[in-house]
């Protein structure tokens, strides 16, 4: 609790410090982008699951025009791969995602930024496999996870586009992800 509390006093004085042209300033401070994404599993995941897609709403809150907080949601899916196991052959389920995370965005040009997202993925469809490898039911789980991101944002008045790309890193998948962004000011 302590730590949140530091945590909200820097903010609250990193505001207070800025010039008064970026507390009053006429751009959105309030966007929501709705983005497909496109992902490749990594690591071990990738031995059972491609390719996913998915879709996602990020809402972003400029603290300053460099700086900006982000909370993410939406719902990916990972095709199962077809994989041989002591001579059987056999299709991995598909696995489905329900990230929900915040983040924190930091625009080192006007349009180019890096970022980071924290928070949980819920894990759905997860096969459970007997000892000779042979899928015998699911279940679906909750990890924490990370990402690290860069972007570039253009902006047409109250409208505008997010591109960005990250690599995000649970206990057990892992993936690089890909969003093509309309992203819209209030």
């Amino acid at each position: 609790m302590k730590k949140l509390i530091v945590l909200a006093a820097a903010i609250c004085l990193m505001y207070q410090m800025a010039p008064a042209s970026w507390q009053t300033g006429t751009e959105a401070r309030l966007g929501i982008t709705v983005s497909p994404e496109g992902m490749i599993p990594t690591g071990d995941f990738h031995n059972t699951n491609n390719v996913g897609v998915g879709g996602v709403v990020t809402a972003d809150y400029r603290l300053m025009p460099s700086v900006a907080l982000t909370a993410t949601t939406g719902y990916l899916w990972f095709h199962g791969d077809k994989n041989t196991v002591n001579g059987i052959t056999f299709k991995n389920n598909n696995i489905n995602a329900v990230p929900v995370v915040g983040g924190l965005r930091y625009y080192a040009l006007p349009n180019l930024y890096v970022g980071g997202e924290l928070g949980i993925h819920r894990f759905m469809n997860i096969p459970v496999r007997n000892a000779l490898g042979v899928i015998i039911g699911d279940k679906s789980k909750n990890q924490f996870s990370a990402s690290p991101m860069v972007g570039f944002e253009q902006n047409y008045g109250n409208w505008g586009v997010d591109v960005n790309a990250g690599y995000t890193w649970t206990s057990d998948f892992h993936y690089v992800g890909a969003r093509l962004g309309l992203k819209f000011g209030m």
